[in-house]
């Protein structure tokens, strides 16, 4: 019971967090439309999927049928590692998307061609490559279904360049603590879980 209340007031305090920034968002160009909703809203799905097996696998125990039990912690496991599998493809949908600023104030969020992942100016450096190119997200928008056209822009009009990760903006170090943790909790919950079916 104890470690239960020390969760859910740890966990208070990351959404206390969260509010308290978002409230002083004026203060920040805060990013719009850089989560996946369809994926994040399917991720939900599976996590309360996972609830309900959870509870059917107690109920089951409760009641004495170890085969059921087994059969619904199996599939409570699966919900887990199904979640972190979809939470480690959104990590990299973070990490191969860039925020490009140049020399001349142009603030850019899209891909580098290749969708390689965590690049910045020192890659640039250590690769000895003279640019980058770069497909900005307004220019995918714009393209439709089309094919949209990378452009290639010189690494001396480059001032900072940065894919979304925790230093890029405080949105995304609020996001990754708290998914983060949410993560380690499912995993380390999983692992105990097996653990106790075996």
């Amino acid at each position: 019971m104890q470690v239960t209340t020390e969760l859910l007031s740890f966990f208070q305090r990351e959404f206390a967090l969260g509010n308290i920034l978002d409230r002083c968002k004026q203060q920040w160009a805060w990013p719009a439309g850089l989560l996946n909703i369809p994926i994040g809203t399917f991720n939900t799905a599976v996590l309360i999927a996972s609830s309900l097996t959870v509870l059917l696998a107690w109920a089951s125990l409760k009641l004495g049928n170890f085969a059921r039990f087994r059969v619904y912690m199996a599939i409570t496991l699966a919900c887990a590692f199904g979640f972190l599998g979809i939470k480690s493809y959104e990590y990299y949908e973070k990490f191969t998307h860039y925020e490009v600023r140049l020399k001349d104030g142009t603030a850019m969020i899209g891909h580098i061609e290749g969708n390689p992942a965590f690049w910045s100016l020192k890659t640039l450096e250590q690769k000895k490559l003279d640019g980058i190119k770069f497909m900005s997200d307004a220019a995918h928008k714009a393209a439709g279904h089309g094919e949209a056209k990378f452009e290639t822009i010189p690494k001396d009009k480059i001032e900072s360049l940065w894919a979304f990760i925790p230093r890029t903006h405080p949105f995304f170090a609020i996001y990754f603590t708290l998914t983060a943790l949410h993560g380690l909790h499912v995993l380390g919950g999983a692992l105990v879980m097996a653990w106790s079916t075996r």
